[in-house]
């Protein structure tokens, strides 16, 4: 296994890192995947023009083995549970393209709560 893929594995399972959610499909078929997501917030700086704008975000990583032959898209869902499991479910909705990341080993996709 590659070392990133197998360090992405031992973050993902790491339940100070990340937090179980469920894989929905906007193709549909009902079909949910459960995953371990690890979430981050952030304020990504873009310049246009000569001006500066501040944008919040919401970033899910997800190991790309976790969804093997599912390539996330626009208006796929990620519906995570809050804290450590118990807390309440919030879906975000990937918005974008997400791309691959960490050798291929790990899908990131911009994806606001809901």
């Amino acid at each position: 296994m590659d070392p990133f893929a197998a360090m992405t594995r031992v973050l993902a399972s790491d339940s100070s890192m990340s937090r179980p959610a469920t894989f929905v499909s906007a193709a549909g078929g009902g079909v949910e995947i459960p995953v371990r997501v690890i979430i981050s917030e952030g304020e990504p700086i873009s310049m246009i023009g000569g001006g500066r704008m501040v944008s919040p975000s919401v970033v899910i990583e997800v190991v790309a083995a976790d969804l093997v032959g599912i390539e996330p898209g626009p208006g796929d869902v990620f519906r995570v549970a809050g804290g450590d499991g118990g807390g309440p479910v919030v879906e975000h909705v990937v918005r974008g393209d997400p791309r691959r990341a960490v050798g291929g080993a790990v899908w990131v996709c911009e994806a606001p709560p809901r």
